[in-house]
């Protein structure tokens, strides 16, 4: 989703009343009239030479990689299955809900040894989301992901290593990473869940802050120290509309936590963590949705008050005049 402020200045002048008789004068109504700006979110690494606007890919730390996609697990035994993530983001590097249906292949796919569920995935907030399952792949399969805007064709891609040796099945148990033991996480329900990110709540409004948390842990169950850094990153956070602190982190005792804070993100986003174990790579995922209502209020040193009128003067003698301003910040899909 895109956010689109409108400022309207509300501006009506107060007429102080003579203390005997009363005052004179017309009733003026106020009228609020919107003044169109637009949102620059932060550069974006590479670009979009495709002659359209839209970019497709992945975020990646402070810019975007077009044509990049995400798969969570990269690595899979028969019957395993990988999350499929791609962003579309706009000149500014904000999320760009404009509709365009996304289309899946690979070798495996083509040849029956992989599916994806859903086939077909709609754009509607800037993101989208498939399964892949890989049942007896034994090839490091090429995912396309591939889309059309404005008869433009817009494409991203990830290898998976698929294995045909049977798996545990599905992400939520065992080890999704056969080059190393050790599994990148969270706990819940006394069971692991590889590839997720443990967080306090996911449903947020424009400056709410919320835990996030993930762990490794060795083949025995047991918190893995070893060196590591683990990355953050995600389509808000990369085109300011969110912040994350810290942004990497060092692995001492096996748990990393960071704060993420929502800015102006509107909608669903895809909170990344990565690491390098053994020399392979680990993700774990979030999805955070921030719901950013209408407010109607003032700006004060920088910060929005919702319902705060504000006046040029709040002392007035008879005859004088005031200037009274409020702001409507919409947001839209």
């Amino acid at each position: 989703m895109k956010l689109l402020l409108r400022a309207g200045v509300l501006a009506f002048t107060m007429a102080g009343l003579a203390s005997c008789g009363g005052g004179g004068g017309g009733d003026s109504s106020p009228s609020l009239t919107p003044d169109e700006g637009s949102n620059s979110g932060g550069s974006t690494g590479g670009g979009n030479s495709s002659g359209t606007t839209v970019r497709f890919g992945l975020p990646s730390g402070s810019g975007f990689d077009d044509g990049a996609m995400q798969a969570s697990p990269d690595q899979l035994a028969s019957g395993e299955s990988a999350t499929l993530f791609a962003a579309f983001v706009d000149e500014n590097g904000l999320p760009d809900d404009t509709a365009a249906e996304v289309s899946f292949t690979s070798t495996c796919i083509a040849s029956g040894q992989s599916t994806v569920n859903p086939t077909t995935v709609t754009n509607s907030n800037g993101s989208i989301e498939t399964t892949y399952t890989a049942n007896g792949c034994n090839i490091d399969d090429n995912v396309i992901a591939t889309t059309q805007i404005n008869g433009t064709t817009l494409s991203a891609n990830v290898v998976i290593q698929a294995s045909s040796e049977q798996g545990s099945g599905g992400t939520g148990g065992g080890n999704q990473n056969p080059d190393t033991d050790i599994r990148f996480g969270k706990f819940s329900g006394g069971q692991f869940n590889d590839g997720e990110i443990a967080a306090n709540f996911t449903t947020l409004e424009p400056g709410d802050t919320v835990d996030l948390s993930v762990a490794f842990i060795d083949a025995d169950g047991q918190p893995y120290s070893g060196a590591a850094e683990v990355s953050f990153t995600s389509t808000c956070i990369s085109a300011g509309l969110s912040t994350i602190s810290p942004a990497t982190a060092s692995n001492t005792n096996g748990l990393i936590q960071a704060e993420y804070s929502s800015i102006n993100c509107n909608g669903e986003d895809n909170v990344i963590a990565t690491a390098s174990v053994d020399n392979t790579t680990l993700q774990a995922t979030v999805v955070l949705t921030t719901e950013f209502n209408n407010q109607f209020g003032s700006f004060v040193g920088g910060r929005f008050e919702n319902g705060l009128l504000r006046t040029s003067s709040s002392t007035l003698k008879t005859g004088e005049t005031a200037s009274l301003t409020v702001q409507l910040l919409d947001a839209q899909e």
